[in-house]
């Protein structure tokens, strides 16, 4: 039987009443951690995602920042542990899938493991 891996971390957060959730994926991706200390990174309707190399309590100074300019009901977040591919903030999650930017379709975002 093949060996079971941790490999990076992924988390997703809603709110039914709106409030902003940004602020719970810091301390959710801090509590995941474990599972990717390569880079990190989170996702908003309407934005481009943050992404950064390094863990997540290296940026802990600039959260009430960052939660505010990325408020949000909802959001994906991605811890890093590369298995292939670089360290570079490009590999980082979450990835732009597809946009459609001339119709009035949303663009997606996507996080894996």
């Amino acid at each position: 039987m093949p060996k079971v891996k941790e490999n990076c971390g992924v988390v997703g957060i809603y709110s039914l009443s709106g409030k902003n959730v940004v602020p719970m994926v810091f301390d959710a991706l801090r509590a995941l951690q474990h599972r990717g200390q390569e880079a990190w990174g989170f996702a908003v309707p309407n934005k481009t995602p943050f992404k950064k190399i390094g863990l997540v309590s290296h940026s802990s100074s600039e959260f009430k920042k960052i939660a505010q300019e990325y408020a949000s009901p909802w959001v994906i977040g991605h811890v890093r542990y590369s298995t292939m591919g670089t360290s570079k903030l490009e590999n980082e999650k979450p990835l732009k899938a597809f946009s459609y930017n001339n119709l009035t379709l949303p663009t997606i975002r996507l996080c894996l493991n």
